[in-house]
């Protein structure tokens, strides 16, 4: 049992610029400033209603500024492995793949495809290292954690322990940061909107 779900989404940005983005948020989740990147680890479900209740689902699509890029994410939903990478001058909507035991790396419907390359560039990581990144997603076994996690060694990015919940609580500089409720009520309209458009297409279609 750990103090957080897992998953991690790696700003950079700093932490006061990354503090005052979760309060604009929906995602209860601690900030902890780490070498080069800010981490966002979710600390607890959405107070919404489903499907807006699984906060790693939530954090995963949400749009982050250009301010605060290159944003890089790593989340275990469901059974499944899930990467999302946002880099300054790409659109809002993340770039994803994702990774099955028994059926490796694919792409995510819906959303436009990570390409290793891709992932390895914004990492900060040079052409002859993407090999390596090429071989963690191409392996079928293993668990979507343990997955991610050698995946963000191979990146050389900072954090991969806070998968599991490691070393988030007992980060000294670690801040948990709870959204503003001006917020949480301003993306509940948002979504009730939306599904009042979705049910009215469906009754004229």
């Amino acid at each position: 049992m750990t103090d957080t779900l897992p998953g991690v989404l790696l700003l950079h940005a700093d932490a006061k610029l990354a503090d005052a983005w979760v309060r604009r948020g929906v995602v209860p989740s601690y900030v902890v400033p780490l070498p080069g990147w800010t981490a966002i680890v979710p600390a607890d479900h959405t107070q919404l209603g489903a499907p807006y209740d699984d906060s790693l689902t939530v954090l995963a699509n949400r749009p982050v500024p250009t301010r605060l890029r290159t944003a890089l994410g790593f989340f275990v939903i469901g059974d499944i492995a899930v990467v999302s990478a946002q880099t300054r001058g790409s659109r809002s909507t993340p770039r994803m793949l994702s990774w099955a035991p028994g059926h490796g790396a694919d792409e995510m419907p819906g959303f436009p495809t990570l390409k290793v390359g891709q992932l390895a560039e914004a990492a900060g990581l040079h052409e002859g290292d993407v090999r390596a990144v090429t071989r963690v997603l191409g392996a079928r076994t293993g668990r979507p954690v343990e997955r991610l996690q050698e995946l963000m060694k191979v990146l050389a990015l900072p954090g991969a322990a806070m998968l599991r919940g490691e070393g988030v609580k007992s980060d000294l500089e670690a801040v948990l940061v709870e959204p503003d409720k001006s917020a949480v009520g301003h993306f509940e309209k948002v979504a009730r909107d939306e599904d009042d458009m979705r049910a009215e297409l469906r009754e004229h279609s």
